[in-house]
């Protein structure tokens, strides 16, 4: 039955372009984005325990190294928006080596400051990043090939997206992720049983970087223009939000998360005043009702829906167990 469900669902997401209109196609790639970022915000937060205020720093990072890439130095998209991650990845290092003797509301604060020094500097830094004016990005080609249209640009995020997910899938459960899960509950215990605390930081750090940079990558072309307001603290709280509503320590929560905040935004278009509010308000909610999230909620009443197994011995076995001793 579920390979039956899996091969259903990936052709539905495969003629998934046939049904839907411009825009509505628009909110789907920027879901598949949005899910690219959760995946890996929930390997840095959900699974290893760091909190990052920061994580639009990344994204944008991605997205201007990408478009400048293709622009300036004439390399194509195919390789730009790899380099891109990185490239947020290398930068990330400059975050996560301090942060290695702190952590909690210190590495918040940590990660929040430095957010806040890559806006500043694509700003500020106008002869490269064109400041606030910001960046026009093409859409990429491939031979004769085309992606103008969101219909064709879908499966590029398609294809990238679902390869993260299997990645990040299989990466939480090696001998990698129950080291980060191991750090994440007790950093003491974990490096009283001979975990690298260093060097396993230092890696969630540059794969949630590198995840967040593609991500920009291909949000570049998407959207056709990028400037530094687009990557601010706002988003980088959003992208936060999307791991706490889904369900922190898992991937089909980061999934969940990313499509309902991305979709949300485009339901309450009549309410934009009072999104900041409503967003608020359903952070809260979930927080006392449901805190291990949405995927969380629906695990729980899954598993106490289940029966329990009632095993009665025999009187013959017990007699014949007895008789044995």
């Amino acid at each position: 039955m579920k390979r039956v469900l899996t091969i259903a669902f990936t052709v539905w997401l495969l003629v998934l372009p046939l049904f839907l209109g411009r825009y509505h196609m628009y909110v789907v790639n920027l879901v598949g984005i949005s899910i690219i970022l959760a995946l890996g915000l929930a390997v840095l937060t959900g699974f290893t325990g760091q909190i990052s205020l920061g994580h639009a720093a990344f994204f944008g990072i991605g997205a201007y190294a990408s478009a400048l890439l293709t622009s300036k130095l004439a390399i194509p998209f195919w390789l730009s928006f790899p380099l891109g991650g990185i490239l947020a990845a290398l930068i990330s290092l400059g975050i996560g080596l301090p942060a290695l003797r702190i952590r909690g509301h210190y590495l918040a604060l940590a990660t929040l400051g430095f957010g806040q020094i890559i806006q500043l500097i694509l700003i500020h830094w106008d002869s490269l990043t064109n400041g606030p004016r910001g960046l026009v990005v093409a859409r990429p080609t491939l031979g004769g090939l085309k992606f103008s249209s969101d219909s064709s640009y879908y499966y590029i995020i398609l294809i990238v997206a679902a390869f993260l997910t299997w990645f990040s899938w299989n990466l939480v459960r090696s001998r990698i992720g129950r080291a980060f899960i191991s750090i994440r509950d007790s950093s003491v215990a974990s490096a009283s049983l001979g975990i690298n605390l260093t060097r396993y930081k230092v890696v969630a750090f540059l794969l949630s970087s590198f995840f967040a940079g593609v991500a920009g990558g291909l949000y570049g072309p998407l959207v056709k223009f990028i400037d530094p307001l687009g990557f601010g603290l706002w988003q980088s709280a959003l992208y936060l939000m999307m791991i706490v509503v889904g369900g922190m320590a898992s991937i089909p929560g980061a999934l969940i998360g990313a499509v309902l905040l991305t979709v949300l935004p485009e339901i309450l278009r009549g309410f934009a005043e009072y999104r900041e509010l409503i967003y608020g308000i359903a952070l809260l909610l979930c927080l006392i009702f449901m805190p291990s999230g949405i995927y969380g909620l629906f695990r729980d009443i899954g598993r106490k829906m289940k029966p329990n197994a009632i095993v009665v011995e025999s009187p013959e076995r017990v007699l014949s167990e007895k008789e044995a001793v």
